[in-house]
């Protein structure tokens, strides 16, 4: 298989946050909840701290970080124990968008975070980490494989973060590294750019942030009927080209929109517990990776199946078991690791390394990437921007 077949997903999910606006009810995380009283009930702290103190604060959430965890991990069984009929890759490829445009939503139209921080933040969590592996790939191809140099163009194409238009326009092209993944990063940081925008006409103009969303769906949905009919449904041309992928991003924005408007805040409907209709959700959305399943629908109720049950679950979840430490520790480094996976995960495909090796040394390097590269640059960038 080429390697710019390989499907993996990218999250760069660590919410950013301003200090919370909105009432006590409009928050669906405890944490945001807690901010809010002290802020109502006149705090020094909470009135006099900064944007970047209330970020610190609050950014955390032990759950989504436990879901994005549970994302890589289905991933990794994807790539490196694949389950016959079902695509657990591309699952959670799926889940890492919808949460990733979860916490969007929830960072810049919910909690209206200054755009410099939004960016700032952004930058110093992508662009490090990202540039290390690049150039270590760079590195290894020139000076231990000796191959063929890379193209220019894949090179700029990564670096510039347009690799996912680079292959739809020339399906053909041999990207000459272990960069396939980069497609979906490609994709939301196309989406930050896109959702900051539509942040800027919310706050600017007065639009309702749902309008804005809703609206973009639908544009990104016909984008993909369109290019899907003229190009016979081909792979890259719709499902790696941000104006058709980014449907699943919005998704999640708009999920974030309307818990806070707390839709789906009761406890139950109809009888049945909303953790359990968000359960179905899920259950449903899970069933959509069937290979028999068309991708156009896999990418359109399937992620609105996940968005619906990230939705309803968020609010209700409680308790140790929507926060299971070691899911929430590898989505913690979820970014290094998704990263780092897939060198190891090309050399197992070729057949040159089990797949048990595979995963220990993808989490070995994306681990190592963490703690010495992406954990102490952040902090050191983020120092110098306060």
């Amino acid at each position: 298989m080429n390697q710019r077949l390989i499907d993996a997903p990218h999250t760069t999910l660590s919410p950013v946050v301003d200090r919370p606006k909105q009432s006590l009810r409009r928050s669906p995380f405890p944490r945001d909840l807690e901010l809010a009283r002290k802020e109502q009930q006149g705090s020094p702290v909470a009135v006099t701290a900064s944007a970047s103190e209330a970020v610190t604060k609050v950014q955390h959430v032990p759950m989504l970080d436990a879901w994005r965890g549970t994302a890589l991990v289905l991933l990794f069984i994807g790539h490196f124990f694949p389950i016959y009929r079902w695509d657990c890759g591309a699952l959670g490829v799926e889940l890492f968008f919808v949460l990733s445009g979860f916490l969007m939503g929830q960072i810049l139209f919910v909690r209206k975070t200054p755009l410099k921080t939004f960016y700032q933040r952004r930058i110093s969590r992508i662009l490090p980490a990202a540039y290390v592996f690049l150039f270590a790939m760079l590195g290894w191809q020139l000076l231990v494989t000796r191959e063929v140099a890379t193209p220019l163009s894949s090179i700029s194409a990564c670096f510039l973060f347009y690799v996912n238009y680079l292959v739809a326009w020339n399906p053909q092209l041999e990207l000459g590294l272990p960069v396939g993944h980069f497609w979906s990063l490609c994709v939301e940081e196309h989406c930050y750019i896109y959702l900051s925008l539509l942040s800027v006409f919310h706050r600017k103009l007065g639009i309702r942030p749902l309008w804005l969303i809703g609206g973009s769906i639908l544009l990104c949905f016909m984008s993909a009927t369109l290019v899907g009919r003229e190009t016979n449904w081909d792979y890259y041309q719709v499902y790696w080209r941000s104006d058709c992928r980014a449907a699943s991003i919005l998704m999640g924005a708009a999920a974030a929109c309307l818990a806070s408007l707390e839709v789906g805040g009761r406890k139950s409907y109809m009888g049945v517990p909303t953790i359990g209709w968000g359960l179905l959700a899920i259950c449903w959305a899970i069933y959509f990776r069937l290979q028999s399943m068309p991708e156009f629908t896999k990418y359109s109720a399937g992620s609105a199946l996940l968005a619906a049950g990230l939705l309803l679950i968020v609010q209700h979840a409680k308790g140790k078991l929507w926060s299971f430490p070691p899911l929430i520790w590898i989505g913690t480094a979820s970014f290094s690791l998704y990263l780092w996976q897939q060198p190891f995960y090309i050399a197992v495909h070729k057949g040159q390394m089990n797949a048990a090796y595979g995963v220990v040394g993808s989490i070995i390097a994306g681990l190592a990437s963490y703690f010495l590269i992406e954990k102490p640059t952040r902090k050191w960038i983020n120092q110098r921007w306060q």
